[in-house]
């Protein structure tokens, strides 16, 4: 993009965020970024829901125009899912020709955007922990969670959530709910499922990370102070790979 030379922003009145920025840039050419929240969407459903939840920070839709033609949009849709409103699809469009005609999102997404989303948030627990995403080439990402639903425990690629509940050996809930996660079980999908990336983590719950196993089976491990601060983080071997020091002025 061009150098910019001048920003004025505008706000909407009934939440106070920057809804419009609008930039001349040095080529005298307009580009403006446009920002639609659940409050700007007359609808009885969902972004009602949210804006009567006081979620009205969220961006469902930002557009960028330059002179007045879309060059980028993305949108981020909302579900409800047991008295949550959730993340559910993001759809992106992003043209080399910029677009002079563009339906602004009221509840129904512009044909501009791809039929499949680029995400989906397909399956959350029933905590509202996110389960499972699907990508726009049909491939999952599993996250399973641990220490009473506080943490995630696994991330797991080229596997689907059936693949993962089949082979896990424990209910996901019973997993989620529980202070101390059986990894046994959850390291057991490494062999059960040969073809997916899996990484593992474990917690010191209220610190921070304490293990992380990638997708090869390596092993980082994190160290902690008496004061619960991070110290260093070490590869399998023990070699540190990065150390914390801590210093208070007098």
């Amino acid at each position: 993009m061009d150098r910019k030379t001048k920003t004025n922003n505008e706000y909407n009145l009934s939440n106070f965020l920057i809804n419009k920025e609008r930039t001349i840039l040095s080529n005298n050419k307009v580009f403006e970024k446009q920002i639609t929240y659940p409050s700007d969407i007359d609808d009885n459903g969902v972004y009602k829901g949210m804006t009567d939840n006081n979620m009205i920070e969220y961006p469902i839709e930002v557009r960028e125009y330059v002179d007045n033609k879309l060059v980028k949009g993305e949108l981020n849709t909302f579900k409800e899912f047991n008295n949550k409103y959730l993340p559910y699809e993001k759809y992106q469009v992003e043209t080399n020709t910029p677009l002079t005609s563009f339906n602004i999102f009221d509840g129904n997404k512009d044909s501009k955007y791809p039929t499949l989303p680029k995400l989906k948030y397909n399956v959350y627990g029933s905590n509202g922990r996110i389960n499972e995403i699907v990508q726009n080439d049909g491939t999952s990402i599993v996250y399973l969670w641990g220490y009473y639903n506080e943490y995630p425990i696994a991330e797991i690629k080229n596997s689907t959530l059936n693949d993962v509940i089949n082979n896990l050996g424990i209910s996901i809930d019973n997993l989620s709910s529980s202070i101390t996660p059986d990894m046994t079980k959850v390291d057991g999908l490494r062999a059960k499922l040969p073809n997916a990336l899996i990484n593992t983590y474990i917690y010191k719950p209220l610190v921070g990370i304490v293990t992380a196993k990638d997708s090869r089976g390596v092993v980082t491990t994190y160290n902690y102070d008496d004061f619960n601060r991070l110290m260093n983080i070490k590869d399998l071997n023990g070699k540190t790979l990065k150390s914390f020091d801590y210093h208070y002025k007098q």
